[in-house]
């Protein structure tokens, strides 16, 4: 057997790192359950987020809210599927956006 070495700063697949957006997106679920709305949370390790966006339009996902690489920050992406429409919002914004 062979160990194969990966390159300096890269990360090995598969292995799940919980970062700030994994948290960010977890909050915002749990506020918006607690909301009354029903969420989906992709959180599968291994799958880029493309895959993970083809995903939720094919299974018909209306409104998509991404916690990337600024939810550090506190903002998120929220995507209508109907439009096309993207949108850079806080967090608070976005619930309130998405409970209206």
């Amino acid at each position: 057997m062979l160990a194969r070495r990966g390159r300096p700063g890269r990360r090995p697949r598969g292995r799940r790192r919980q970062g700030p957006p994994d948290r960010a997106g977890l909050e915002v679920s749990d506020k918006l359950s607690a909301a009354g709305l029903r969420v989906l949370v992709d959180d599968r390790a291994g799958v880029s987020p493309g895959v993970k966006f083809t995903d939720a339009e094919l299974i018909g996902v209306p409104k998509i809210l991404v916690a990337g690489r600024r939810s550090g920050e506190g903002v998120v992406e929220l995507k209508d599927r109907r439009t096309g429409e993207r949108e850079e919002l806080t967090v608070d914004e976005a619930i309130a956006r998405l409970t209206a």
